[in-house]
């Protein structure tokens, strides 16, 4: 039997081909994680939840935490505050006087790591998380 070096040769070409390009690729977000997901404000001090995102990534460090996210009290990243909720740039959530109920809180960040939240517009690629507040 003899044996054909070149037909040898190709799989590991391709292989090498394969990884040069997954080396080459960005570090991209895959998935945002909100945690508590769901907090009683009761629980907790003054009724200030502190919300906090983790980012699970394409390449390492696939996950951190604290990611900077965009919070929001509504479903967009630029929606108009909730009435029921008030949430901060840190994550920190509080019930606004006279809402009783559950509400949800956003967080909103870009799949690429490098752009700054200040640069998030209508055409970004985002990922988001929501969590439940539950207001006295």
């Amino acid at each position: 039997m003899t044996c054909n070096k070149s037909a040898l040769k190709a799989p590991a070409l391709l292989a090498l081909l394969f990884l040069a390009v997954s080396c080459n690729s960005p570090r991209q977000l895959q998935s945002v994680i909100v945690r508590p997901v769901s907090a009683d404000a009761q629980d907790f001090p003054g009724g200030k939840v502190r919300f906090t995102a983790t980012g699970m990534f394409s390449k390492p460090p696939l996950a951190i935490t604290p990611l900077a996210v965009k919070w929001s009290s509504g479903w967009s990243w630029n929606s108009t505050p909730s009435s029921s909720v008030s949430i901060n740039s840190q994550g920190v959530a509080t019930c606004n006087p006279g809402f009783a109920g559950a509400a949800s809180v956003m967080a909103f960040a870009p799949a690429n790591p490098n752009l700054p939240l200040s640069k998030i517009g209508p055409h970004t690629k985002l990922y988001s998380a929501a969590a439940e507040i539950i207001c006295p």
